[in-house]
């Protein structure tokens, strides 16, 4: 049946919300993808040599300086993301739709620690480029090549990705208002659970509970993280049945209250 005074029909919302899912899920989930194999580059390039050529193999020194990566990393993450909801404010689907499409997005972690590790074995074959002090090889390639890649998507990220519905270059005049009006008949926002900051956090305490000191078997290591894995599947449980009660509390416009005065 037709829906608003566009007159669209569900037919064609399947259509445009495929032409969507094609020309953005798989871009954010590259991009996704690419920034977890920067934060496992270290880890790799440790393997091939990183922390024996720099002496970072005293003192926990490797632990010091992988938990600077990982703060930076939690103090510009936050703010980042603030600023790109207020100047982009990117908003494809409705609230039953996005889910979906956030766990695929989220997949692009695992993808990246299947074959993290064997790309950085093929980066580590590349012949020494370079000469004198600049010269680039070994685990130095791991970084340099995969921080190169990163520059370059992130570079021309803002030409693929576009800012909202008027500027989707995929999309007629006429699908892009469809696009935008189903979205406003969609019934209030929905809610779903920011974890993302923890897996920094827990970068963070995974640095100072894998020492040196309990190698080689790492007990304290282990149950710590042991434990720390019953805490994350029991918050992800109670994210699930939160996001589910609110979503459900906001479909039948218990909190439309809170859109009052909004635009």
């Amino acid at each position: 049946m037709p829906n608003s005074q566009l007159g669209w029909t569900e037919k064609e919302t399947t259509a445009i919300r495929r032409e969507i899912d094609w020309h953005t899920v798989p871009l954010v989930t590259l991009f996704y993808m690419f920034c977890f194999l920067d934060r496992i580059n270290i880890g790799n390039a440790r393997i091939q040599g990183l922390a024996k050529d720099l002496n970072l193999n005293v003192n926990n020194r490797f632990n010091w300086a992988l938990s600077i990566v990982y703060i930076m990393y939690l103090l510009i993450e936050v703010p980042s993301n603030i600023i790109l909801k207020r100047i982009c404010g990117r908003c494809f689907y409705k609230r039953n739709e996005l889910l979906f499409r956030m766990g695929i997005y989220v997949s692009a972690a695992s993808i990246a620690g299947v074959f993290g590790g064997l790309l950085a074995t093929g980066l580590f074959q590349i012949p020494e480029l370079g000469a004198g002090a600049g010269r680039i090889h070994t685990w130095k390639n791991i970084i340099f090549f995969k921080e190169l890649v990163t520059i370059i998507i992130g570079l021309i990220a803002p030409l693929w990705m576009p800012t909202n519905h008027s500027t989707a270059y995929f999309l007629t005049e006429c699908e892009r208002r469809i696009a935008a009006e189903r979205l406003v008949h969609s019934a209030g926002r929905a809610v779903t659970s920011a974890y993302a900051i923890f897996g920094t956090i827990g970068g963070i305490v995974a640095m100072w509970t894998y020492v040196q000191s309990d190698a080689p078997k790492y007990h304290t290591c282990h149950t710590i993280n042991l434990g720390g894995q019953v805490v994350v599947v029991c918050q992800a449980i109670f994210g699930i049945f939160y996001c589910m009660s609110e979503n459900k509390a906001r479909g039948a416009g218990k909190r439309d209250h809170r859109l009052a005065g909004l635009s």
